[in-house]
């Protein structure tokens, strides 16, 4: 399941953040906030009923300067020289707050919370052989397994203390994000076609 988080700076040690959730967002002005230009996640916002994405989205189209980007690159940029808050998908926000220079950090779960999905010819035969996979995959706890094993374990952020952060280096992280998803997809590709019976 895919969702949206947001992510910002992460309040130097002894400095509480005032953003927990999304709807925390609405009860601030000091951090403007917004999300990439095209893609689910905006049209999301355009079609939710819900009272806080709708907030959201009205004060987003109204920042100026803008606050729609055309990357996620272009996001975490503007994190890191703006006081800027980014939404984007949970899988790649846990990811990049798990990363040197550790300065970024991800909260909250909302907007969506769906699936990807694969999709074949109409009528083809690998139909219910993919989705009796991917039932396989989430069941047996795999999914849970890679995060584990890609998200959590793999944090490079386990024990610095905010104090340290900023003397990092910024721009090591910015070059990680499409390599992860390349693998992480690519992984679950492996697993997913290698318990699908050849006919």
């Amino acid at each position: 399941m895919v969702s949206q988080v947001v992510v910002f700076r992460r309040p130097p040690t002894g400095r509480r953040s005032r953003i927990s959730t999304v709807a925390d967002l609405l009860r601030q002005s000091e951090i403007r906030y917004g999300t990439l230009n095209t893609g689910m996640i905006i049209r999301a916002f355009r079609t939710s009923n819900d009272s806080v994405n709708l907030a959201l989205w009205r004060k987003m189209k109204k920042f100026r300067p803008g606050v729609f980007t055309k990357t996620n690159e272009e996001g975490i940029e503007r994190i890191r020289k703006e006081k800027y808050a980014f939404i984007l998908p949970s899988t790649i926000g846990d990811y990049i707050s798990r990363r040197l220079p550790c300065d970024l950090v991800a909260v909250d779960r909302f907007l969506m919370n769906k699936a990807y999905g694969l999709a074949t010819q109409k009528g083809s035969g690998l139909l219910p052989k993919i989705n009796s996979a991917l039932e396989h995959l989430h069941t047996s706890g795999f999914i849970d397994f890679l995060y584990d094993k890609w998200w959590i374990k793999k944090s490079e952020c386990n024990g610095i203390k905010s104090s340290k952060i900023y003397s990092l280096n910024v721009a090591s992280s910015l070059n990680t994000e499409n390599y992860l998803t390349v693998v992480l997809s690519l992984h679950s590709a492996a697993a997913l076609f290698s318990s699908i019976p050849v006919a």
